[in-house]
């Protein structure tokens, strides 16, 4: 949504970048200033001993070629239990939490490449770290040892970070974030390949409940991107009354089927009255709905509301294909 909601960023050198990108139309940018170290966070829904990692990196301006310049960890708390560190012209480092180099990899990262990075991270006393490039393991750029530092068992948010150094011009984007646990049977390893696309309201469906300003179209109100606040929005006073609307084509290919691993509605919603008010985002794929959980809402549009992951279609229920994803409706509910 191009925006940095959910995100803890540090101070406003972290951008939302819309001439690189991997997929979609935006990355989260990184750019080096003379003065102050920039970071952005993003706190996990749970915390995980062992996970695996995927990002996609874009290292646009030129560095010292210093590894501590740059880096993606893992934290629990503010505590840094490892991180993976990049620089233009070297190879990813492998670093523990105090920063020491565990494992050296042997593939230079140039500028103006995208790369799809993963780390799986298993932390342990007897535990280990590997890393893929471009879906391909390098035999030294791993460990395996010691990978708890301290108490701290497992990790809960992942941080991007680039140093403060002078009249350096090093800057870097992320994209196509991705996180896989080891639970649950499924989503469980390397989360692989993977991009991520936006379809956004272009008609109206149902439209019950009501806009500020009263345009012709309710899908007018909510299309913009980023959000625009209290500019245009539709609003809901009365339970269970929803908008739903029709989305734009996927762009997606036929050869594309079996690729398509999950589907959210995601959206920037916030209570009005200060009294705990709750909707829901919901799917309707040939008129069959498939509602995402109720969801407390603030007084403030600075939290990402969601409906959950949607693995199926609903109408079926079957895996997703093009067709179905292209004639896909979203819409919003009040619940409270």
């Amino acid at each position: 949504m191009q925006d940095t909601i959910g995100w803890t960023v540090s101070v406003s050198g972290v951008t939302i970048n819309t001439s690189i990108y991997r997929s979609g139309a935006a990355s989260l940018g990184f750019a080096e200033s003379t003065t102050t170290a920039r970071t952005a966070y993003y706190v996990l829904p749970s915390a995980t001993a062992e996970g695996y990692i995927r990002f996609g990196l874009y290292i646009s301006g030129y560095s010292l070629g210093s590894y501590n310049h740059s880096y993606m960890a893992w934290y629990k708390g503010g505590t840094i239990l490892g991180s993976i560190r990049f620089a233009y012209n070297n190879p990813l480092r492998i670093c523990n939490s105090a920063g020491t180099i565990v494992a050296t990899g042997t593939t230079l990262l140039l500028q103006n490449i995208w790369y799809l990075i993963e780390i799986h991270v298993k932390i342990a006393d007897s535990g280990n770290y590997d890393v893929k490039i471009e879906g391909l393991t390098e035999a030294s750029l791993a460990y395996s040892g010691d990978t708890k530092p301290g108490a701290d068992a497992d990790f809960d948010r992942i941080l991007f970070y680039i140093a403060s150094q002078g009249a350096v011009t090093n800057s870097y984007s992320i994209d196509d974030i991705g996180l896989n646990d080891t639970a649950g049977g499924a989503d469980d390893s390397w989360c692989g390949e993977g991009k991520i696309i936006r379809m956004y309201p272009n008609d109206d469906v149902t439209t019950e409940l009501t806009q500020y300003p009263a345009l012709t179209d309710h899908h007018a109100d909510v299309d913009e991107v980023p959000a625009d606040g209290d500019t245009t929005y539709v609003q809901g006073t009365v339970v269970d009354e929803e908008d739903l609307y029709e989305l734009t084509a996927s762009g997606l290919v036929a050869a594309d089927v079996d690729n398509i691993s999950r589907v959210w509605v995601e959206s920037r919603t916030k209570d009005t009255t200060a009294t705990g008010g709750t909707a829901l985002l919901f799917i309707s794929s040939n008129a069959v709905v498939d509602d995402g959980p109720d969801v407390t809402l603030t007084t403030s549009y600075d939290t990402r509301v969601s409906s959950g992951e949607f693995l199926q279609d609903p109408d079926g229920p079957a895996a997703w294909d093009v067709a179905a994803l292209d004639a896909l409706r979203a819409g919003v509910r009040t619940r409270s």
